[in-house]
């Protein structure tokens, strides 16, 4: 998947992947009310907790974010993932 860089004609690649992507929407979502339902991750991801907060640290120390994420809602985020990992 690609973007266009706001005020350009040129077509930059997605840092993430559609699966890394979904995590970090899902976990967005939930970040302001606390975790989600017991087994929602499992339903949605297939992982257990420990695997899917393990992977959402990974993907917000690996990609640039600053443009996906506010800087609250990063820390939200990385608040909650910090918490299982």
């Amino acid at each position: 998947m690609t973007r266009r860089r706001p005020g350009t004609a040129t077509a930059v690649p997605d840092p993430l992947t559609p699966q890394e992507r979904r995590a970090l929407e899902f976990a967005r979502t939930w970040a302001p009310f606390g975790e989600p339902p017991d087994g929602e991750i499992f339903v949605e991801f297939g992982v257990d907790l420990t695997r899917f907060y393990h992977d959402l640290v990974r993907i917000l120390s690996t990609h640039c974010l600053s443009c996906l994420l506010a800087p609250a809602e990063r820390a939200q985020v990385l608040q909650l993932a910090n918490n299982h990992t």
